[in-house]
């Protein structure tokens, strides 16, 4: 099959004993679809193919020749035609008329269905389903994906692969199982009947239950049994009945509430019994409403509308997979959503972190979307086990949709659920539930990320439909360990960050291919060196040989750019400014939505002195997530540097100070010292320094320094000095103490000293050009000639910075 599909792809021509394979349609999980010509009779056709472990498994084999028996025993009109079955090199093949549409699944996606198209296709589903029930077949997954819909309007019922018959084809009688495939989607368990949710023998009487689900569906736009798990959809279908059609849609008949309800009925016994009987109420019902409506134009489906199609009938043909070429939805567009935390559904507390990562992954995939908004999951997270609607979240977070769900993980298998539901009405607009061993994972997160994209209809750059198309299998033990070390690295503290280190390391040795350990690593060697080894170069070297490694894995790779410009900001590389923020250029150019490379580069803009730019970055990594308080603190020290001291003022208190103790101090000083609020200030010093003598990066002393020369103290202002050197020498940032310094001799009128630890800081990370030009603790500096022509140097290095990133 490889071969078949690489030729295809090359554009050659292929040979299938008389069919010649033109191109290819579509695939999902069981198989892949292509068009071909029958050179015998000249027509064209799509020929189904078993693909990887389905050719070999026996159950997939069978359902496949289940499939093909079942429809070729039919002769009808509204039921997909089967023209031939074969098998070449040993891998079956089904031969079945090719069809241009769409499924009714997109149909309905679009836009609700006026009355009389709706009793037009229900009444053709419900004339072949009839004719199945009375060859003694039981289709057993009738459901919008299974409905095909041609461009003259005509509707075809496909996928008879779960098929049960009941009565003997030519010798042979079968009543064959119920076949669960891997990946089946939840569109499945939303139209069962009670008695399959039960795993009872079935009936013809189960397919009358599923066609009234879809039926409320075309009637309603939503789906009658919804729930954000398998377990609640199942408990739905069992104990609850749906609020009336005629409620939703007022302008409906009730006779239509009527036929519903009847075939929603869960005692089979009590509910409606035979698609004759069916058929007739709807037929009559067409006839009653047939003179008071008629269908718009509009609402009819136009050739440019399902010529696309041709690919969905590809993908709803192969069974088990349901179509997601989706044209529209209703109401207004989707351009923002959050990825809800999803919830453990393992009986173990202690698989806790593995939903989170999944939550986390899912996350960073919709946020490689240049036209999605996505919540970050730390904001997201503030949402667990809340009380609130999806539709109260998504209105919190100022998204259009969220997606919600569960992962559950047993031995080496993995089941999720996921469902997507639009924010202004609480509908469900997708949800799939998928069930695979735990090396697919993220085989599956492409898959969410794919359908949904396409549920919403969010348009979809050539890089990212390139990224989505490539899936690959992780090692489960590597990724476990990931996700371990992932949860230490968040800490921040040594001990965790070591613990991190060990974790993500040994997942590396399992899995060197798996992109995000080796940036994650890159980032816990790095915080290592700077924060707490910064003598010990392995740390560094290591951090450079897992981001060369995160390159050569996918040059293109968002999180392996920005791991590449965090290792280069630091002192040892003598903050390499232009250079670092090109990275962060390439990392967001990949992934718009990444808030932190958002919040990076405006870091390192208000450093170099582009304050506006900072602060346009910073405010764009707040709207991708309100909840980072580390780029909300950031408006802080803008403000400072722009002299806008009351508004840093209250920036700052809108931060808690925990977020960055000893800066958040120095900056509200820094701000209060300015305004002359000196006594409120040395509360705020006084304060931090009883609490941490340490004063990482001897920032808080530097503050009370300044403070003391203000009051015309200098020789506690120079002991203060002295101690922010001693407490503050070999920390990465330091350069904010050595600006401090100079600004504190340039108040006490030591010009050189001044002059000396202002350059110090400009050379060791803080060209600031735009705050040097206008604090006003450098006036008197500024009149000497030494600092204009350092200031002129520095514009220099300033204009040919890039201040912008859109």
């Amino acid at each position: 099959m490889q071969t078949i599909l690489a030729d295809v792809g090359a554009g050659a021509l292929m040979q299938l004993g008389p069919y010649k394979i033109d191109a290819k349609l579509g695939e999902g999980g069981m198989g892949e679809v292509f068009r071909a010509t029958d050179t015998r009779l000249h027509r064209t056709v799509a020929i189904k193919m078993l693909r990887g472990q389905g050719s070999t498994d026996p159950s997939a084999r069978e359902r496949f020749q289940r499939e093909a028996r079942a429809a070729s025993a039919l002769n009808h009109p509204n039921i997909c035609t089967v023209h031939d079955i074969g098998e070449a090199n040993g891998q079956p093949y089904l031969v079945m008329e090719c069809l241009e549409g769409e499924t009714l699944r997109e149909r309905l996606r679009r836009e609700k269905l006026p009355l009389p198209e709706l009793l037009d296709l229900a009444v053709q589903v419900a004339d072949a389903l009839e004719a199945a029930n009375t060859h003694g077949i039981v289709h057993r997954d009738i459901k919008p994906a299974n409905i095909f819909i041609t461009q003259r309007g005509q509707a075809k019922v496909m996928d008879f692969g779960l098929a049960k018959v009941n009565r003997a084809i030519g010798d042979e009688e079968e009543t064959a199982p119920m076949v669960t495939e891997l990946g089946v989607a939840m569109g499945t368990v939303a139209y069962m009947s009670p008695e399959q949710a039960r795993g009872e023998p079935l009936d013809a009487r189960t397919d009358l239950f599923s066609f009234g689900g879809m039926l409320y569906e075309m009637a309603a736009g939503v789906r009658p049994f919804r729930g954000a798990s398998t377990a609640l959809v199942f408990e739905a279908i069992l104990n609850r009945d749906p609020v009336a059609v005629t409620e939703l849609r007022p302008e409906l008949p009730g006779k239509l509430d009527e036929i519903i309800r009847r075939l929603l009925v869960k005692d089979r016994d009590l509910r409606m019994q035979t698609a004759a009987e069916l058929l007739a109420q709807l037929k009559g019902l067409k006839t009653e409403t047939a003179s008071a409506v008629q269908v718009p134009a509009a609402a009819r489906p136009s050739r440019r509308r399902l010529v696309a199609g041709v690919a969905a009938v590809a993908v709803a043909a192969v069974g088990g997979v349901a179509a997601y070429r989706t044209m529209g939805l209703f109401g207004t567009p989707i351009r923002s959503m959050a990825v809800l935390p999803f919830e453990n559904r393992s009986g173990d507390s202690a698989q806790d972190y593995f939903a989170d990562g999944f939550t986390g992954a899912l996350t960073t995939e919709f946020g490689r979307i240049q036209d999605l908004r996505v919540v970050s999951q730390s904001t997201a997270a503030k949402y667990r086990s809340t009380k609130k609607s999806s539709a109260e979240i998504a209105s919190d977070l100022k998204a259009d949709a969220v997606l919600e769900g569960s992962v559950a993980r047993t031995g080496d298998r993995v089941h999720v659920a996921a469902e997507l539901v639009r924010a202004s009405n609480g509908r469900h607009i997708w949800a799939e539930t998928y069930e695979r061993g735990s090396s697919e994972l993220f085989a599956i997160e492409q898959e969410v990320t794919r359908a949904v994209s396409a549920a919403i209809h969010v348009p979809l750059g050539q890089p990212e439909k390139q990224r989505l198309a490539q899936t690959r299998s992780v090692n489960p033990e590597a990724y476990d360990l990931y996700l371990r070390g992932l949860s230490h690295a968040v800490r921040g503290d040594e001990k965790d960050t070591d613990q991190a280190i060990g974790l993500l390391e040994q997942s590396a040795a399992l899995d060197p291919s798996f992109l995000p350990t080796q940036t994650n690593l890159a980032l816990v060697y790095g915080n290592k060196s700077l924060y707490f080894r910064a003598n010990d170069p392995q740390w560094e070297e290591k951090g450079f040989a897992a981001v060369r490694k995160a390159l050569a894995l996918d040059r293109n790779a968002a999180e392996a750019h920005y791991a590449q410009a965090v290792m280069l900001w630091r002192p040892s590389h003598a903050f390499p400014h232009r250079e670092a923020l090109a990275e962060l250029r390439k990392a967001l150019a990949s992934q718009p939505n990444f808030d932190e490379a958002w919040h990076y580069h405006g870091l390192i803009l208000f450093h170099v002195g582009h304050l506006e730019g900072g602060l346009h970055d910073t405010q764009k990594a707040l709207d991708i997530n309100p909840g980072n308080t580390t780029a909300r603190f950031r408006f802080g020290p803008i403000y400072v540097y722009q002299q806008k001291y009351e508004d840093a003022v209250a920036a700052l208190k809108r931060v808690p100070r925990e977020v960055s103790p000893p800066n958040w101090t120095y900056q509200m000083a820094w701000a209060l010292i300015s305004l002359g609020r000196l006594e409120e200030a040395q509360r705020h010093v006084d304060a931090a320094l009883a609490e941490n003598r340490t004063d990482q990066g001897g920032i808080v002393h530097a503050a009370r320094a300044m403070l003391r020369a203000k009051r015309g103290d200098r020789n506690g202002a120079e002991a203060d000095i002295a101690e922010a050197i001693r407490v503050g020498k070999g920390f990465g940032h330091f350069h904010h103490t050595a600006y401090s310094i100079g600004a504190i001799y340039s108040i006490l009128g030591d010009f050189d000293k001044a002059e000396e630890w202002i350059e110090n800081a400009a050379n060791d990370g803080f060209p600031n050009y735009s705050m040097f030009q206008t604090d006003p603790h450098l006036v008197r500096l500024r009149a000497t000639p030494r600092f204009q022509t350092f200031l002129a140097k520095l514009k220099q290095e300033w204009e040919h910075i890039p201040g912008e990133f859109e």
